[in-house]
């Protein structure tokens, strides 16, 4: 079955991602022989929309929408006048997108990265009509621009010093040891700023951290059900709920307070992510790294480190495909991967790194990758020294990881499955 889609591009983030990645599936969806339109604020106003009502499409996708609360001069909400199921494409933590997901849309469904982050919305949000989980795939490598344009954003950077001769990622010369793609945000700054917030509230925050440091392997909405057993938090629930029954636990808004509480989310990543790549340079060997603001981290092996500028996220396979190592630190994801790791994998880099429930399903460390365990960062040294040197054993692990992505979690491979969802939840189920 063939279908029509309306693509929105509508505000572009890290590092160009989501406008690429509509791009990406767009296309992909076009070459299967589906119909796709695009509206990107990039070359028109918002306003513009307004040629959609009443148009019909099999499914409207965005991602990290900020479309569900836009509502008309009449008050409702515009998305509804337009005739499609919308897919909402959440690629991180559902508390950060929690103004979004209690829009009351009328057919809402949402696709998102991590088993746990769907138990979570169909827990929380009752209204919204389907939830699915659908892991981003490994960035194919792009022999140039190939047409995809950059936003107005990330149109400058370290695009500028890379090499584009190359027509294929295994011409590509595997010319580091160690590379680490991302931004840097400071942990202890981040956890000063949390010591700022009002009580009954900095004490809170603090013990979560305490709670999500000492097992790292618990989620947040466990680690907030928990510290709700410890305390009594229902005398501030006026201060972060929305006076509803929906979400509560025990008393508390768990939605709100969590969204709330996002500073936690953003320290712990912060923290793991430095003590990760303490880790990794407790080899004695170079880091290169690619993203914002690393010349501001304050560590003792800042010699080490090689600082590049960021790079449009289109791009990154050429990045990661220069190394024999891309080391990754999952944004908190228990029960998802994320594309950082496949996209490695699919560049011909071995990836390392921390392990989740679906990425023990779908690999197995020391065939298609290397993993660690947050719990255990001071076994990384020798892990890395060992394949670093046995040249053969990198290799088979390479070939491995390219062979598996390849085969599973390409962007076809994923525009079959958005398809099947889309058959199984959209207007046609519903």
């Amino acid at each position: 079955m063939k279908y029509k889609f309306l693509i929105f591009k509508i505000k572009s983030v890290c590092y160009d991602s989501t406008f690429y990645l509509a791009d990406l599936y767009g296309r992909t969806l076009e070459e299967m022989g589906h119909e796709v339109e695009y509206f990107c604020t990039d070359s028109e106003p918002l306003t513009n929309m307004e040629r959609y009502e009443g148009v019909h499409f099999d499914a409207m996708l965005d991602f990290n929408s900020l479309l569900p609360n836009l509502d008309t001069d009449e008050g409702d909400l515009f998305l509804d006048r337009i005739d499609a199921p919308f897919y909402d494409y959440i690629l991180d933590h559902p508390l950060y997108h929690n103004k979004q997901l209690k829009a009351q849309l009328r057919r809402f469904h949402v696709i998102c990265l991590d088993d746990e982050h769907a138990d979570y919305i169909r827990r929380y949000y009752p209204h919204i009509k389907s939830v699915s989980v659908l892991p981003l795939c490994g960035l194919p490598f792009l022999a140039g621009s190939e047409g995809y344009q950059v936003s107005k954003l990330y149109q400058s950077g370290a695009i500028e010093t890379l090499d584009f001769t190359h027509r294929s990622i295994n011409e590509i010369p595997k010319s580091r040891d160690i590379i680490f793609t991302g931004t840097f945000s400071d942990s202890n700054i981040i956890y000063k700023k949390i010591c700022t917030f009002d009580q009954p509230f900095s004490d809170e925050m603090k013990r979560l951290c305490e709670l999500l440091l000492a097992e790292p392997s618990m989620n947040f909405e466990t680690a907030m059900l928990r510290l709700a057993g410890e305390q009594d938090l229902s005398a501030s629930l006026g201060k972060t709920g929305t006076g509803s029954d929906k979400g509560l636990e025990n008393g508390i808004n768990i939605p709100d307070r969590l969204y709330t509480f996002f500073m936690v989310d953003m320290f712990v990543k912060s923290y793991f992510r430095e003590r990760v790549l303490e880790s990794v340079l407790q080899t004695g060997r170079k880091l290169a790294v690619y993203g914002g603001m690393w010349d501001l981290w304050d560590t003792k092996y800042a010699s080490q480190l090689e600082i590049h500028d960021m790079v449009p996220f289109k791009d990154s396979p050429r990045v990661l495909a220069s190394a024999k190592i891309a080391v990754n630190v999952m944004p908190w994801f228990k029960s998802g991967i994320h594309d950082r790791v496949l996209t490695a994998m699919r560049s011909g880099a071995v990836s390392l790194t921390d392990t989740s429930k679906m990425l023990s399903r779908c690999f197995t460390d020391g065939k298609e990758l290397l993993t660690y365990e947050l719990e255990h960062l001071d076994l990384i040294p020798e892990k890395l020294e060992r394949y670093l040197s046995d040249h053969a054993a990198l290799e088979q692990l390479s070939v491995g990881g390219q062979a598996a992505v390849e085969a599973s979690h390409t962007e076809k491979a994923r525009c079959m499955r958005l398809c099947e969802i889309i058959g199984l939840t959209g207007d046609g189920y519903c």
